[in-house]
């Protein structure tokens, strides 16, 4: 039964027209969270309390040193697994969120199955970026989001790690902060999308990446941060959802 079920996701997903859900959250927006979170007595009270967890995602979380830290986790966690149960019609506690380490990215399991969808995640102080691909199995994903810091010596760190065709344009740019920023998501949303051994050095040029792979990137600067999509061509990159809180999911 659970091979025909699972069957019948992949099939379904396979069907669908390419669609890439993000969303960029705040941790204000998930109160319920953090009174949770400040309410826990017990550790080993996590499971009962988060009941929408895995054992591996709980020992993970119980991890997490700290509460902002457990707090990106939860809401990353929350937010892909709420996507993913509305979008293929399955129970939140069913779905487990995961590193493949041999393939060197995130996964989605049902009931310990791998869905045929992408993911990535990002965070960056009290923000976090989530992305979902359906309809692309285990491809090139990968998100970032960064606190613009304009008081950050953003051409030094460009000369010495970029491009130096990278570099120039930074320096011609009329807002070389912003320039640098692109930049700077570009490549780490890069580094979440390829294998280690495809994208190893900063001082690679991201076109030349993007053009080899088939991908392209899409920026979003918002309240101060600055946000890049990495993604198939052929995947219809959408806008982002800003700040969706947790009853609005």
């Amino acid at each position: 039964m659970l091979l025909s079920v699972a069957a019948g996701i992949s099939l379904g997903i396979l069907q669908m027209a390419p669609q890439i859900y993000s969303y960029l959250l705040q941790q204000k927006d998930f109160q319920i969270f953090i009174d949770q979170l400040n309410n826990l007595p017990k550790k080993e009270s996590l499971k009962s309390t988060f009941f929408w967890l895995s054992d591996a995602e709980i020992r993970t979380l119980a991890s997490r040193k700290s509460n902002t830290q457990k707090l990106n986790f939860l809401i990353s966690r929350y937010v892909i697994k709420r996507v993913v149960s509305e979008k293929l019609n399955l129970k939140i506690a069913t779905l487990t969120v995961e590193r493949n380490e041999e393939l060197e990215l995130m996964q989605v399991l049902y009931l310990g199955k791998a869905l045929p969808l992408s993911l990535s995640l990002s965070h960056s102080n009290d923000k976090v970026l989530v992305s979902l691909l359906f309809g692309f199995i285990n491809s090139k994903l990968g998100v970032d989001v960064e606190k613009i810091n304009s008081k950050r010596n953003t051409l030094a760190i460009a000369e010495s790690y970029f491009h130096e065709d990278e570099f120039e344009k930074i320096t011609l740019s009329n807002d070389s902060v912003l320039a640098f920023y692109q930049q700077w998501t570009k490549k780490e949303a890069l580094v979440k999308a390829l294998p280690r051994k495809s994208f190893s050095k900063l001082s690679i040029q991201s076109l030349l990446v993007l053009k080899k792979f088939g991908l392209c990137s899409q920026f979003l600067s918002h309240d101060g941060f600055q946000m890049c999509i990495i993604a198939p061509k052929e995947s219809g990159l959408v806008s982002i959802c800003i700040y969706p809180a947790y009853e609005q999911l």
